[in-house]
């Protein structure tokens, strides 16, 4: 009879030790996602807005910023499809544009890049790649700003490709400093 007691007593503690627990990782505003992962185990994520839910690409460079980069403040919104998009024009000898696309839905290795020479890099410890040419003219940064989001920054200059890496790579760490914390 003993026995039975104990068992009781040590299976009502282990129920009440994983509801606690359960509710702690869950807590309010958080939703607790599981997945089977090879071996029949499962996995834990929260599901939460991105990094650049909300972001506004306009915001990411301030009019000094653009100013001190030789571009027009403020800039232009123009977005295409789900990528939104800020163009700041460069008036002067060498004309061009500068443009910071923010992509909530799509990684960096996500975003297309054919035909352009690629180059892997960091720009402010994250993962970024430069692209030369995928776009014509064209020259991109593109960050990976989370494992599900992306961000980049567009030179445009005259047709000069290396003018326009070297415009938006002074540009892109100026507009990750002003992403939400």
């Amino acid at each position: 009879m003993r026995v039975v007691q104990v068992r009781r007593l040590f299976l009502g503690v282990g129920v009440a030790a994983v509801a606690l627990a359960v509710s702690a990782c869950g807590g309010p505003g958080r939703t607790v996602e599981r997945s089977e992962t090879e071996g029949g185990s499962t996995a834990t994520s929260e599901a939460h807005p991105g990094v650049l839910a909300g972001v506004d690409p306009c915001r990411l460079l301030t009019e000094s910023e653009a100013r001190e980069l030789g571009l027009d403040a403020p800039g232009e919104r123009r977005d295409v499809s789900k990528t939104l998009t800020c163009r700041f024009k460069r008036a002067g000898e060498m004309r061009g544009q500068l443009a910071v696309a923010v992509t909530p839905d799509r990684a960096l290795d996500q975003l297309n890049f054919t035909g352009g020479d690629v180059q892997e890099t960091e720009v402010s410890g994250l993962r970024a790649k430069i692209v030369r040419g995928a776009t014509g003219d064209i020259c991109t940064v593109a960050i990976a700003v989370s494992p599900t989001e992306s961000l980049s920054t567009d030179g445009n200059i005259g047709g000069d490709v290396e003018a326009g890496c070297k415009l938006a790579q002074q540009a892109a760490p100026l507009v990750l400093a002003h992403l939400p914390k």
